[in-house]
């Protein structure tokens, strides 16, 4: 599976993408990615699968692409 990291999380990650291991859920990914970079737990962000947002039910495939967005706020 591949990861794309935009905006802070890059930051937080130290890179644009990765690699990983199938994960069954996005919410599975998700924990796996908090035990990783623990930073990632207190930033808002939102989750795609293949350029469509999901919840962290949603059940991933081998060769799914996720990207996390960070949520900018502004004025």
């Amino acid at each position: 599976m591949k990861i794309e990291y935009f905006g802070t999380l890059k930051n937080i990650t130290g890179s644009d993408s990765e690699l990983i291991e199938h994960f069954a859920s996005v919410g599975y990914l998700l924990e796996f990615l908090f035990n990783k970079y623990p930073k990632l737990r207190n930033e808002e962000f939102m989750v795609m699968v293949n350029g469509v947002f999901v919840k962290p039910e949603f059940i991933l495939n081998s060769d799914d692409t996720i990207t996390l967005l960070s949520i900018v706020d502004g004025g």
